[in-house]
């Protein structure tokens, strides 16, 4: 299946109400926006939301739209790695004539190539994928990923281990050219996940960072005519289509 290029969000979103997981992880979540529309196009599956900046976690406990959506919250650094790491909090745009204006969900473990961009610099303790999961109970053999790391995607998917046999379906954000010190970029992305038994369903056309949705491949073959109609109306119809799926 060549991957088709469209708006990948509503893909995923439209994929979750059809095939409904168990579990969907929210990682690098930011402030829990995503985490809420995965509750509207998927009632039952459990769904955290993990955050590693500290301040960002804050507010996120304290919205009441999250706890009401039953949306879980969990204050975790993610990574392939299980030790202290640097984590870069940068700005939007910076301009010796204006204020830094701090983006909530720029944030990585990786330094950005744009030093100036970086308005402080925190350390975490981190924890890999797979362990976050057998914590929290969490051994579903159907589980959604959305992960947006800011250049530590690949890590962070790496970091499952061999729970990866239990991904469903999985967003990702990967860059054609880099951002961030170190960093892998789009073409290692997909090699990985190939690894997994993931197929690559779609893609963003964005020329410098794109979003990649995937699908098991045992998943696409039992539900194959499913998920080529979701991915036929999502390209066609667009964000129109989420809303309309919805209610079916």
């Amino acid at each position: 299946m060549k991957p088709e290029i469209l708006k990948t969000k509503y893909l995923f979103l439209n994929l979750l109400r059809f095939l409904k997981p168990k579990l969907i992880l929210d990682v690098g979540s930011m402030d829990g926006s995503d985490s809420l529309r995965f509750r509207q196009m998927s009632a039952d599956s459990r769904i955290i939301a993990i955050e590693a900046s500290p301040s960002n976690y804050k507010k996120m406990i304290l919205d009441s739209r999250l706890e009401k959506s039953e949306i879980e919250v969990a204050n975790y650094l993610i990574a392939c790695h299980e030790k202290r790491l640097a984590f870069y909090i940068t700005h939007d745009s910076y301009s010796a004539d204006t204020q830094k204006s701090i983006n909530r969900g720029s944030s990585s473990t990786f330094e950005p190539i744009d030093k100036s961009t970086v308005v402080e610099r925190i350390e975490l303790d981190a924890i890999r994928l797979d362990k976050f999961i057998t914590m929290n109970g969490g051994q579903s053999n159907d589980l959604a990923l959305w992960i947006d790391v800011e250049g530590v995607g690949l890590d962070v998917l790496e970091s499952i281990g061999d729970l990866k046999k239990n991904i469903s379906l999985l967003h990702i954000e990967a860059e054609i050219t880099p951002k961030w010190v170190g960093q892998k970029l789009k073409p290692d992305l997909v090699e990985l996940a190939s690894r997994f038994n993931m197929v690559l369903l779609a893609t963003t056309k964005d020329p410098d960072q794109q979003d990649l949705v995937f699908i098991n491949k045992s998943l696409l073959e039992k539900n194959y005519v499913l998920v080529t109609l979701v991915l036929y109306f999502t390209k066609f119809i667009g964000p129109a289509t989420s809303r309309l799926f919805r209610y079916l």
